[in-house]
């Protein structure tokens, strides 16, 4: 069944019967990302801090740069 037949298939069951189980996924998802942290930390899979380290080294960096001359926008404009 490709995407758009099952699209259809869901638009046209009845309005509660769609809440139903847009709220029964909810719950579903809800469920897993609980039992998901459960079984990390008995099966010892919890991040050590090195690990956390190394993740944060590969998140982008920003750094500020300070703006010499005019500024443009409403930072740029006195107010008195």
């Amino acid at each position: 069944m490709t995407h758009h037949h099952t699209h259809r298939s869901f638009r046209n069951l009845a309005p509660r019967t769609r809440a139903l189980v847009g709220a029964g996924l909810l719950v579903w998802g809800a469920v897993g990302l609980q039992l998901s942290d459960r079984a990390e930390e008995r099966l010892g899979l919890t991040p050590s801090e090195e690990d956390r380290e190394a993740l944060a080294r590969l998140g982008p960096r920003i750094i500020p740069v300070e703006r010499g001359g005019r500024q443009g926008g409403a930072a740029g404009r006195r107010t008195s």
